[in-house]
């Protein structure tokens, strides 16, 4: 190893390659209570789960926000039930732990039930401790026996796409 300007030069081979990963973070999901986890609806197979009228929520934590600002939340619907293919509408808020819940932005499959990976701007908006919080609709006036459920991976923050 060579030392050039104070620095090590493997150090700027470390740093320059993690750079060039992944620009998409992990949200933490605290599930260290119960209401929380009930809340969360988490399955078997590591998935979250939004209904019409039950969205899903993620806290936002600090140690989250010290990697940040982000300038996007990616959402990576993997399955969805809508049998009979209601159009939906995918909202993505911020509610911060004092304030009122923003509107970031939000999405729609098509066809209305294929599932694939989006991105909603966080517009500057997401700066402190708080919770995502990601809802679906449909204009559709969909009768009680009707199933509408998406599964998502946990909410990631990202700089790019």
């Amino acid at each position: 190893m060579k030392r050039v300007r104070g620095v090590w030069c493997a150090s700027l081979v470390l740093l320059s390659s993690a750079k060039c990963g992944s620009a998409a973070k992990d949200l933490p999901v605290r599930a260290d209570t119960t209401a929380e986890s009930d809340r969360t609806r988490v399955s078997r197979d590591g998935l979250h789960y939004v209904e019409l009228g039950k969205p899903f929520e993620q806290r936002v934590d600090s140690a989250t926000l010290l990697r940040g600002p982000y300038k996007f939340v990616e959402i990576e619907v993997v399955e969805v039930t809508n049998p009979k293919r209601h159009p939906l509408t995918f909202e993505v808020s911020y509610r911060p732990s004092r304030g009122d819940e923003t509107r970031l932005g939000e999405f729609s499959l098509y066809p209305a039930d294929n599932p694939g990976k989006f991105i909603v701007g966080t517009q500057g908006k997401v700066r402190g401790i708080g919770t995502l919080v990601l809802s679906v609709t449909t204009p559709d006036g969909p009768t009680a026996d009707d199933v509408v459920r998406a599964g998502v991976r946990p909410l990631r923050f990202a700089d790019s796409f």
